[in-house]
């Protein structure tokens, strides 16, 4: 992850363009990740843990229809948990997670260790 953090840096500081997470399964680890390179301060603006489907809907905007139709463990809440977090923490772009990490939970349709990962805009 310390890679990842340094590319983000080297693509995001000094930008001007800002980054938040929208992290379920994760737990925070993405946003924690990011701020271990010094000067993150200069883009990141937060982070959401999501880890209910109510938090997803309600501070990250992600459609009960689509969580009741495909759950928490799809691309499209992954999608919409981006959209989601640019919107509520106003940055230009957002990290999202979801998943199932286990160790119990899993289905034959979605099995432990799932996970959706989502980078974006609002748009």
């Amino acid at each position: 992850m310390k890679r990842l953090s340094r590319k983000i840096f080297k693509l995001l500081n000094n930008s001007g363009k800002t980054l938040a997470t929208a992290e379920s399964c994760t737990a925070g680890g993405i946003a924690n990740a990011i701020v271990q390179t010094p000067g993150a301060s200069n883009y990141f603006k937060g982070g959401i843990v999501s880890y209910t489907n109510e938090v997803k809907m309600q501070l990250l905007g992600v459609e009960d229809k689509v969580l009741e139709e495909q759950t928490a463990v799809c691309e499209e809440v992954a999608r919409q948990m981006v959209v989601g977090a640019c919107r509520a923490l106003k940055s230009d772009y957002a990290i999202s997670a979801t998943g199932l990490a286990g160790p119990g939970g899993g289905s034959d349709a979605i099995p432990v260790g799932t996970i959706w990962l989502a980078c974006g805009s609002a748009d």
